[in-house]
């Protein structure tokens, strides 16, 4: 090779050197650059995560003072500060909205529709805009238009941090932002869709003759409140949740019994009912003179027939039973959108779809002819039913067991909130006038849970303290108890006897208190339904069609996040 020759490839290598230099500088100065990106991406991720993990605690935290709205703002500031001290104060108006959340009564329509019985039972938004409601398959969210006056059970945050980047600056992206997070926080039924917190429910409902429409002409013509009974049962089985809360049924008068062996009992083998009548066929001989023409003569003779009659006869109902409908949860049939039916097949749908009047006379009457001229109008054993509840729920009346135990067995129940809550819910529109007098003292044995006597008093006003008595010793076994005054006993003109005390002082004494302090009682029932505490009345038949969703929604209790298009992420 000549020295020329050698001489350029030396010159070579070292443009070979110098390129791959500049090269790897160049691929150095990238892999630093995507290095400090990633690091400004990661910062952005974590904030973030950041702002959703604060806007959550918020709107639990805030939903929970609900539907006081101040309380309720104050909470979510609060809240959201503490967990994300270095981000600018939420507002409101501004991050903060409120909604008021009910089912969604026809998803099928564009938009859907929001259930027109949960409104003002469960929430209030008064007067708004059809075009701003947001709606699921199963819920749609109105939205509050004054929210000093409107009732609110849900809140909303949304919040977008801007976030300054530390290598960005150095290729013009100086900062990002972690996008508008939105969360949504409801409290209580929320629509449909209550917390999965478990719980045992034994439901009492009063259908004395009281309960008889006084406009109808007869029997069912034309009734109003026995009706808006059982339409306000059947929507507040829509809103639980057959997996975690069990539905037990009775009513004031007692209903068929069991077939009892020893100390059990053998339900009916269709299932248990609280129709208080049985019908019965007869068939008699009846002889009576028959006439007709034979040829030009005019013969008579005397001819026996068989003559059919039925008779629907009331039963004697002071030997049934309080609570004849067992726990069930199979009430519900729910779709895979969500869409919830009641169950036509079980006895809880049956029980409660066809809830007759109870005959109260302790002999038994004729359906047929009753009328409330014929004097059993009252009679509402209010501690009586009351105590019989009590005892199927705790499971204390071996003759008539409760089936929580088997259920459990059966379905594996969740229990993500605690142990199950013990709840009744007891309705009644009449003051204390009873047939059984057998706790004539403040001391009488009847008074005492341990024993499956009936408790009674002709006198009024002992009659509302055995009912309070009984109360403070269930309420005492750590059982809620949901009251429900209607007509007479919400208005307050009903009255324990002769006494003042009136029937709806009672009821709200009677109702467990909320956070030590005891309910009290308002004639006001749109005032009353949404103070907070454990005592809901109805004036008429269409407030007691939704106040049981109200109660419903104070038991489920709690928050939950709900996922909204338009409103949540």
């Amino acid at each position: 090779m000549s020295k020329r020759g050698g001489k350029l490839k030396k010159v070579l290598a070292r443009t070979e050197r110098g390129a791959t230099a500049v090269v790897v500088a160049f691929a150095m100065l990238m892999l630093m650059g995507a290095g400090a990106m990633g690091y400004d991406i990661s910062k952005l991720l974590y904030e973030r995560q950041q702002v959703r993990a604060a806007i959550d605690a918020a709107a639990q935290a805030g939903a929970s003072a609900l539907p006081d709205v101040s309380e309720a703002t104050n909470l979510a500031k609060a809240y959201f500060a503490k967990n994300f001290p270095d981000a600018a104060a939420l507002t409101y108006p501004g991050n903060i909205a409120f909604y008021c959340v009910v089912a969604n009564a026809d998803s099928s329509i564009a938009g859907g529709k929001p259930d027109p019985d949960q409104i003002p039972a469960t929430c209030d938004p008064g007067t708004y805009d059809a075009s701003k409601v947001k709606c699921s398959k199963t819920s749609c969210a109105v939205p509050c238009g004054d929210e000093a006056s409107d009732t609110c059970n849900t809140m909303t945050i949304t919040y977008d941090k801007q976030v300054e980047f530390m290598f960005g600056p150095a290729i013009n992206i100086p900062y990002g932002t972690t996008g508008a997070q939105t969360t949504l926080s409801c409290l209580g039924s929320c629509g449909g869709e209550a917390p999965p917190n478990p719980m045992n429910v034994v439901v009492m409902a009063d259908r004395t003759p009281s309960m008889f429409n006084s406009s109808a002409a007869r029997w069912g013509d034309g009734d109003k409140d026995l009706d808006s009974l059982k339409s306000g049962l059947e929507s507040m089985l829509k809103l639980m949740n057959p997996k975690q809360q069990y539905v037990a049924f009775g009513a004031i008068h007692k209903s068929v019994p069991r077939v009892t062996t020893g100390d059990r009992t053998t339900p009916p083998t269709k299932y248990d009912t609280l129709f208080n009548y049985t019908t019965t066929t007869t068939t008699t001989e009846e002889t009576h003179r028959q006439c007709s023409w034979v040829g030009w003569k005019y013969k008579c003779e005397w001819v026996t027939e068989p003559v059919t009659q039925t008779v629907e006869t009331r039963l004697d109902e002071f030997n049934g039973i309080w609570v004849p409908v067992e726990f069930s949860d199979n009430y519900l049939n729910v779709a895979s959108d969500g869409t919830k039916t009641l169950n036509t097949a079980t006895s809880l749908y049956q029980s409660v779809h066809n809830l007759d009047y109870s005959n109260i006379n302790s002999t038994g009457y004729n359906y047929t002819t009753y009328t409330q001229s014929d004097g059993y109008y009252g009679n509402t054993h209010l501690a009586a039913a009351l105590k019989g509840a009590g005892r199927y729920l705790l499971g204390m009346d071996l003759r008539n067991p409760n089936n929580v135990a088997a259920l459990d067995a059966a379905t594996d129940r969740i229990n993500l909130y605690g142990p199950a809550k013990n709840v009744i819910i007891f309705e009644t529109d009449g003051a204390p006038a009873e047939v059984f007098t057998n706790a004539s003292s403040d001391s009488a044995a009847a008074l005492s849970l341990d024993n499956s006597d009936d408790i009674g008093s002709q006198d009024g006003a002992r009659a509302c303290r055995n009912f309070q008595k009984v109360a403070d010793q269930i309420k005492g076994q750590d059982v809620t108890i949901i009251t429900i005054g209607y007509g007479a006993a919400a208005s307050g003109s009903a009255t324990c006897g002769s006494s003042s005390t009136r029937t709806n002082s009672v009821l709200a004494s009677v109702a467990s208190p909320v956070n030590g302090v005891v309910a009290t009682a308002s004639t006001d029932c749109a005032a009353e339904n949404s103070d907070g505490d454990n005592y809901y009345c109805a004036a008429n038949g269409s407030e007691l069609e939704d106040v049981f969703a109200a109660a419903m929604g104070s038991l489920t209790g709690g928050t939950k996040f709900m996922a909204i298009d338009g409103l949540s992420d």
